[in-house]
């Protein structure tokens, strides 16, 4: 009788591991790692998924990766698994197309990130990092948090050269991009584009003007820092940008002594939603819209430059109400803080010469 409890006990634990999805047994193998070259190889989906889990229980390699190289040497099809964005991330991650590749950067496609209370990409955070030769495509990020981005949400002190978004919808609560949620970098040879004209950049539409929600959105990012930093040949087609104020078709937000430089907009929607302006005028948080950039903050010591930019006449730039293109311009949406000697706009900048966007 023993013996018959005992085998009836062992297939019943068989058939209820039977009907356990997959994912339940999923482990990520290691990739290759090489301590003398600090790089850290990757080659498959699993091991792009080890980097979000990893604990940083190898000598030598932090759980920040700072110092390290990220090598991804094949394209990446994540197919849409659940993705929990790498929380900290200080080191570089680069594409390193194979030979003969017509493509000068690699692929990451299904990424998909639906979080809360949190940053959201395929990196949370991270400072001093560095993202390069890199496209994120056919993805979606969400987060009903601050800071949202395809490839970091909150990039503080991290640069981006040749990342691109294709096809790919980013939203968050404010400091939203398709690139970057918020950043102290430069942006260099960076795209982001679809070819169906319904990929979403945007921060929360329509949140009170007392309300800090819904500020920042950018089609490469929602805000740029002060500091020297240059944004340069990026490209921007095909999109909807849209938040409550402070929202452009390159930035939301740029701080003072920055570069806005060669950069073009093309084939774009770019909506300021609060309909209210009396408040948010007198707490600086009006309903601006700009074909490059929604919002200045100026400083009478270290100016920001636009030079040799193009807004093309197939972009739009509007907000709700009438009374609100006043904020809306097809390079800057509100310029009210910047004299001449804080706002250097060169004559090389290609845009619309008359009127603005229509009004939604």
């Amino acid at each position: 009788m023993k013996k018959k409890v005992i085998l009836s006990a062992f297939m019943a634990l068989i058939m209820m591991l039977s009907i356990l999805p997959m994912s339940a047994f999923a482990t990520y193998d290691n990739p290759t790692i090489d301590a003398d070259t600090k790089t850290i190889t990757i080659k498959s989906a699993d091991d792009l998924a080890w980097l979000s889990t990893y604990t940083g229980n190898i000598d030598d390699l932090p759980d920040t990766f700072q110092g390290w190289t990220i090598a991804i040497v094949n394209d990446i099809n994540l197919d849409n698994r659940v993705w929990t964005p790498i929380p900290d991330f200080h080191g570089t991650m680069r594409g390193v197309p194979a030979d003969g590749s017509t493509n000068n950067y690699v692929t990451i496609t299904g990424l998909n990130v639906n979080v809360t209370d949190s940053a959201a990409g395929l990196c949370a955070g991270g400072g001093g990092a560095k993202f390069e030769n890199l496209m994120i495509t056919e993805s979606n990020i969400t987060t009903t948090a601050a800071y949202a981005g395809a490839f970091i949400g909150n990039g503080f002190t991290s640069s981006f050269e040749n990342c691109h978004t294709f096809n790919t919808s980013v939203y968050g609560d404010r400091f939203v991009g398709g690139i970057a949620g918020f950043a102290y970098g430069n942006f260099t040879n960076c795209t982001v584009m679809a070819n169906d004209g319904d990929t979403l950049i945007s921060a929360k539409q329509n949140a009170s003007v007392l309300s800090s929600s819904g500020d920042n959105a950018g089609g490469i990012v929602g805000q740029v820092g002060e500091g020297g930093l240059t944004l340069s040949k990026c490209k921007v087609s095909g999109i909807t940008v849209k938040a409550s104020r402070q929202v452009g078709g390159i930035a939301g937000l740029v701080m003072y002594g920055n570069e806005i430089t060669e950069c073009t907009v093309s084939d774009t929607t770019v909506q300021a939603t609060v309909a209210s302006t009396t408040l948010g005028e007198l707490i600086q948080r009006v309903p601006a819209a700009g074909g490059l950039v929604g919002q200045l903050q100026p400083s009478d010591y270290s100016p920001i430059t636009f030079s040799k930019n193009t807004v093309e006449d197939s972009v739009s730039v509007y907000g709700v109400t009438p009374a609100t293109t006043q904020f809306c311009g097809w390079l800057i949406g509100d310029t009210r803080n910047a004299t001449a000697e804080e706002l250097i706009v060169e004559d090389d900048n290609t845009y619309p010469q008359t009127g603005i966007g229509p009004i939604g």
